[in-house]
């Protein structure tokens, strides 16, 4: 399991509420309403709390550390694997703006041409 929360940052701060809701909105609307299986599961999720715990996805090591440090060639068969799934959640979400925003208005307010 991962567990994610808001709160102070070190330097004082807080982190953007808008952040974790539109993670949650996104995880759900692709596993919920679109049936993907390419991303975390939302196991649990007090929004109000500013609390979510996701399924891990582990092992996992970043594609991008792969590619410097050994070169494309040596990971060709991952490089293609993103990208296929890249495509296929591009595909699958086309058209579906509307379905998504609803959902991530459910969790707060939501500007669909900004970033929240």
């Amino acid at each position: 399991m991962i567990v994610k929360w808001m709160g102070p940052r070190a330097d004082g701060r807080h982190a953007e509420a808008w952040r974790l809701w539109t993670e949650v909105a996104a995880l759900r609307f692709l596993a919920e309403d679109l049936r993907v299986d390419l991303a975390p599961r939302v196991l649990a999720a007090d929004i109000s709390a500013g609390r979510v715990i996701l399924q891990d996805l582990a092992p996992r090591v970043a594609l991008d550390g792969l590619l410097r440090g050994d070169g494309i060639a040596a990971h060709a068969v991952r490089l293609e694997a993103f990208a296929r799934a890249r495509g296929e959640l591009g595909a699958l979400t086309a058209g579906q703006a509307g379905l998504y925003y609803r959902r991530r208005a459910s969790l707060g307010q939501v500007d669909p041409v900004g970033c929240g």
